[in-house]
């Protein structure tokens, strides 16, 4: 089949949607946003790091995404409601994209006045694997919007895609709040890996068995059990850069001063132990060419 998957469901969904209900059309022509009511955004948004150990100097090129939202103002009807699910820096929806669709409407000749762009956040939350849409549909998600109406409007559509009955939906206050609370929960996880990392390596070196002590201390249910395995870094590609994306928002978007150290300092750590664990490798072989390595996970 074109499209395969490890989650039965995939396939399954396509073939409702494209040979069953014909109700599922990809195109690159641009104009078909005129005849849509929902936009769903999920445009790849990376932070660049100069080096290993400098993710305090990491920094986010959102020219791809401005873009993207450019585009759909000089297309949307105003009344069409821009939900977006990228990862993006905090403050992205209200300094970033309603402002393009503001500038592109304005354009156009509709009174942003009466007509404000009807934008909305909603990170996403998901498992790759053979219960992939499940993820998605059959979990918690967070929301938020720039108005009342794009709130409501958002509710709405999640409503009736997600799981909302077993899973209620979270309404924060405002966009910031949304995209600040995504780019927190990955630094949570990077931060917690990071930790063990550290004791790890201190462990390798007085001849402790970290995984042993880590299962001692998880024992402790409810305020330690999370403690999460040291491993040969942090898995995906969220929690390399997602600190980043917040740390680099608070100058470039907020103008405040500082630095989210904590969260920067771990993805430091992180990214350095893939070389660490070749270096333990060096220390186990005498030779590493012609050497067959089985990575799992």
């Amino acid at each position: 089949p074109p499209v395969s998957s490890s989650d039965p469901e995939v396939p399954a969904i396509f073939h409702r949607t494209v040979v069953e209900k014909k109700n599922f059309r990809a195109t690159s022509e641009d104009s078909v946003y005129s005849m849509v009511d929902i936009v769903v955004v999920d445009i790849q948004l990376d932070a660049t790091k100069p080096a290993f150990g400098e993710a305090e100097k990491g920094y986010c090129d959102i020219t791809a995404f401005r873009e993207g939202i450019r585009m759909l103002g000089q297309h949307i009807n105003p009344e069409c409601l821009v939900l977006v699910e990228t990862t993006v820096p905090p403050g992205t929806c209200q300094k970033v994209v309603k402002p393009i669709l503001e500038e592109e409407f304005t354009k156009r000749g509709i009174d942003i006045s009466q007509n404000p762009p009807l934008v909305a956040h909603s990170y996403e939350r998901v498992m790759p694997g053979s219960k992939y849409v499940s993820s998605i549909r059959d979990f918690w998600r967070v929301f938020s919007g720039v108005n009342q109406k794009s709130i409501d409007l958002c509710r709405e559509f999640l409503s009736n895609v997600l799981n909302v009955e077993n899973y209620p939906l979270t309404q924060l206050d405002n966009t910031n709040a949304s995209e600040l609370a995504k780019t927190m929960e990955n630094s949570y996880r990077a931060t917690n890996i990071a930790l063990t990392l550290e004791w790890a390596r201190f462990a390798e070196q007085i001849g402790v068995d970290i995984f042993k002590v880590r299962d001692a201390i998880r024992k402790r249910k409810g305020t330690h059990d999370n403690l999460l395995r040291p491993s040969l870094g942090v898995g995906g590609y969220c929690l390399t850069k997602d600190p980043v994306l917040a740390n680099w928002a608070m100058g470039a978007l907020f103008g405040v001063e500082g630095q989210l150290s904590v969260a920067i300092n771990s993805v430091n750590i992180n990214d350095t132990m893939p070389l660490h664990t070749i270096e333990i490798i060096k220390r186990e072989m005498e030779e590493l060419k012609n050497l067959r390595i089985t990575v799992l996970g």
